[in-house]
């Protein structure tokens, strides 16, 4: 995984501390430093989803491209559309 691409996911992350649990937050930090980026990014998605965190569009669109930067599958990632909010909701 390239430099860029660790500190993309790293700053994703960061997006989302304190609105996952701790444990998971550290688990997929570490996954990420330890260079296994495409497990980091799937154990996130699949954590927003689990936890139902509100997701806006601009994050949404930097975990679609992210995706795409990785080879990750939609599958692992596009089902997070349902954790959308609108814009001024917050």
């Amino acid at each position: 995984m390239s430099e860029i691409i660790e500190n993309k996911l790293l700053s994703l992350l960061l997006e989302f501390h304190g609105k996952i649990p701790n444990e998971r937050y550290d688990n997929t930090k570490d996954l990420i430093v330890h260079n296994e980026g495409v497990i980091a990014f799937e154990n996130l998605c699949d954590n927003l989803f689990e936890y139902a965190v509100p997701i806006q569009s601009t994050t949404f669109f930097k975990i679609k491209s992210l995706a795409e930067q990785m080879h990750v599958s939609p599958k692992r990632w596009s089902f997070l559309e349902k954790n959308l909010i609108e814009p001024n909701a917050g």
